[in-house]
């Protein structure tokens, strides 16, 4: 049985924080988002459990735009969740800013393995193929599925999203880890 993941804002985001919840979501097969209102983390703790979900990602924001992605993990005594990983989100192209109007929904997505990885360079690829659950492949893409391109600059990784005739659908991103992957 496939766990999804659930997708929340912090508390009273921007339109523009929630354009790109909407949008990531729309490329995750296995989330589901809501809007968090006055939701604490223990009610979100409390509904990932309840439903069985693997992970709860908050996207929080700075002066109004997309500014961090919190990855937790459920706790089993109804407490806080327990954060696990941070990544600082440096930019991000809604679809809009890339001059699609086209809503999405995917069937699956997938990460590209690139052959120009180094090994720390994959490491930090196979943690965010990881957290967001998508397998790696290389395979033609049929239709409703796409990938991630995900170029590194450590410890910078920009996210592009394509789908499976090669056009960049986004939302695109760049993000920053906090911390060191082991």
């Amino acid at each position: 049985m496939i766990r999804p993941i659930l997708i929340t804002s912090s508390r009273d985001p921007s339109q523009r924080t929630r354009t790109f919840i909407n949008e990531l979501s729309s490329v995750l097969p296995d989330s589901i988002k809501i809007t968090r209102g006055k939701l604490s983390l223990e009610d979100l703790n409390y509904i990932i459990l309840k439903y069985n979900m693997e992970k709860l990602i908050i996207i929080g924001e700075f002066k109004g735009n997309p500014g961090r992605i919190e990855i937790y993990n459920p706790i089993k005594n109804y407490d806080k969740p327990e954060k696990s990983y941070e990544f600082i989100i440096n930019s991000v192209a809604l679809r809009k800013e890339l001059g699609i109007n086209d809503k999405i929904r995917l069937k699956n997505i997938f990460v590209k393995q690139l052959s120009g990885y180094n090994e720390k360079e994959l490491k930090y690829v196979k943690l965010f193929a990881e957290i967001f659950k998508i397998p790696f492949s290389n395979d033609n893409l049929k239709n409703n599925e796409a990938y991630f391109l995900i170029k590194s600059d450590l410890p910078v990784l920009d996210v592009l999203v394509f789908n499976n005739e090669g056009k960049n659908i986004g939302p695109n991103f760049r993000l920053k880890i906090k911390g060191d992957v082991i």
